[in-house]
């Protein structure tokens, strides 16, 4: 279970596609259940589910590193801070034509980072 959150060895398109959406499945599960148990009041669950949702979001963040390490290891810290960065101003509340393009440019992203071909034969992570 512990390799799942590890930061090393590679990913196929097929991997990366699923741990993708397991991760922000999971994640919006748990932000939504924390958010309920702000509400009603409930603090010691809600910094539990706050625990839960940063684990689910250290999972994305393995899952891109590990397919970015196979597609395009040189460029790997490059590209993990233009995604961090694309995440951060998507967060924002800023003007909507920015928003949508980068938006645009997240959804290309990734459809590169799943049917990129990568020279490696047989992925470890």
């Amino acid at each position: 279970m512990i390799k799942y959150f590890q930061f090393k060895d590679t990913i196929n398109g097929t991997g990366f596609i699923f741990r993708y959406a397991l991760s922000i499945v999971s994640i919006m599960i748990l932000s939504y259940t924390m958010g309920y148990f702000f509400g009603t009041e409930q603090y010691g669950l809600a910094v539990i589910f706050a625990f839960l949702m940063s684990l689910g979001i250290i999972f994305n963040y393995a899952t891109y590193y590990k397919r970015i390490k196979a597609l395009y290891s040189q460029h790997l810290i490059p590209s993990m801070v233009i995604l961090i960065t694309f995440n951060i101003i998507a967060a924002l509340d800023i003007d909507p034509l920015l928003k949508g393009t980068i938006g645009l440019g997240s959804v290309i992203y990734n459809l590169v980072l799943t049917f990129g071909n990568s020279d490696i034969l047989y992925h470890k992570g």
